[in-house]
């Protein structure tokens, strides 16, 4: 059965269900693309407050405030931080204006989720693709006096919103109203039965472990799974190692996330683990054998060269009836905040997907999603090992052939003669013949 679906963009939702402060937004505010108590949620931030930052007096008497309204005094010198800073992507606007979904406002301590509302079927291999846009980020300022002659001298301001956001398959007990922690947990930490590729935009030090290594403080994009327990956005949980790329920078940028039911060895050279992946490197059964989770992002889709590939097999990884699961897309924000957008999203249970689906979802527009992108892949055959390779002085990968052992079948008619033919006497020696048969000629 076959379940691909597309969202050029998300004019009509029927088919999602949106959690927490998710629902759908657009750039301007119109009556064809309201959606009731589901936008309001998403855009309830923005339209109360339209910017937040933090202003903080480095004054022990005077303490923190927070407030919209920035200090606009002439005597500020006003600084910015030289490292990690957002300014100029703080207000980015939309490049597109359709309707969009919106995980998180840009708001404090957010939290959201939509999920397709149907399992769909992951373990025999799908490929999804999706846009996104983070932008809007919060602000924090600390303005420094004389505490002698209480004289300002300079306000410092940084930037930088968080905390990212994730692509999910997951079989929780909750199905389509799955919704995980805020702040650090990126809306995904706590679901059940889960995978994350998550797009983080905050470092968080007391993520870290020693086993497998420590958060980046760079934007970077990583995958996260806990099995049957509850997924953790800590590094305990982490596959493989982090890759880095911007996220968070206001552009509009596209990502693709396939699994192929099979060891790809094309992309070995991308092949990251952890101590956490050993577990689930293991054959389960036939068409149940470790495959290969691919996450693509930006330019390397055109190139087809991935930013993380893992070994793993999915079946063994997550516990999924008739191997189906949801999927979707979560988000939050927690003291630092940003918008998470969702543009655009298409879902194939075939790979790669059909180019008439691809320019279908891209509006047939030039992009980083064309038919070069897909090269052509090494496919298994049987044992999906592919069987002896004649042709290549490295073989690939091969696993033993799985056909059945048997003996040769005979076939036998009813009507089959058997022994010499009539004709016999003229086909063999006269002496052979006389003296088998006791015939002269």
């Amino acid at each position: 059965m076959r379940s691909d679906f597309i969202f050029n963009d998300f004019n009509a939702t029927q088919a999602i269900i949106f959690n927490g402060h998710a629902g759908t937004t657009s750039c301007v505010d119109l009556e064809a693309t309201r959606y009731g108590k589901v936008q309001g949620i998403a855009d309830r931030t923005e339209h109360e407050t339209p910017t937040y930052f933090r202003e903080t007096l480095n004054l022990a008497t005077e303490g923190s405030t927070t407030t919209d309204d920035p200090v606009t005094s002439a005597e500020i010198k006003e600084e910015y931080a030289s490292f990690n800073h957002l300014s100029h992507y703080s207000k980015a606007k939309p490049t597109r204006c359709g309707v969009r979904c919106r995980l998180t406002p840009s708001g404090p301590s957010a939290a959201g989720s939509i999920w397709y509302h149907i399992p769909l079927a992951v373990n025999l291999g799908f490929e999804t693709i999706f846009t996104f846009q983070v932008s809007d980020h919060s602000r924090e300022c600390s303005s420094h006096k004389d505490p002698a002659f209480s004289t300002r001298l300079y306000k410092s301001c940084a930037v930088h919103g968080g905390d990212g956001f994730a692509f999910v398959i997951h079989r929780d007990e909750n199905d389509t109203r799955a919704l995980g922690e805020s702040g650090q947990g990126m809306g995904y930490e706590g679901i059940r039965n889960s995978l994350a590729v998550e797009f983080d935009t905050w470092y968080n030090p007391d993520t870290n472990t020693t086993a497998t290594g420590a958060d980046l403080v760079v934007d970077h994009i990583a995958v996260h799974s806990r099995s049957d327990l509850p997924n953790s956005a800590s590094e305990s949980a982490s596959l493989g190692q982090q890759r880095p790329h911007p996220l968070a920078d206001g552009r509009v940028h596209m990502a693709k996330v396939t699994y192929l039911p099979y060891v790809a060895m094309e992309y070995m050279n991308s092949f990251t683990a952890t101590p956490s992946l050993v577990p689930f490197l293991k054959d389960n059964d036939e068409k149940r054998r470790v495959g290969t989770l691919l996450v693509f992002i930006d330019e390397g889709i055109e190139e087809d060269s991935p930013i993380i590939a893992i070994p793993i097999n999915l079946s063994v990884l997550l516990s999924l009836p008739q191997d189906q699961a949801y999927v979707g897309f979560t988000a939050s924000t927690g003291l630092k905040w940003e918008k998470h957008d969702i543009l655009s999203w298409i879902w194939c249970d075939k790979i790669p997907c059909d180019d008439t689906k691809v320019a279908e979802f891209d509006y047939n527009q030039e992009s980083k999603i064309s038919a070069a992108a897909h090269y052509p892949r090494y496919g298994p055959g049987k044992g999906y090992g592919g069987g002896k390779d004649t042709t290549n002085r490295y073989p690939r990968h091969q696993n033993p052939d799985t056909e059945p052992v048997s003996v040769d079948r005979h076939h036998h008619a009813s009507r089959r003669k058997s022994g010499l033919l009539l004709e016999a006497s003229k086909q063999v020696p006269p002496e052979v013949y006389g003296e088998r048969f006791g015939t002269e000629f």
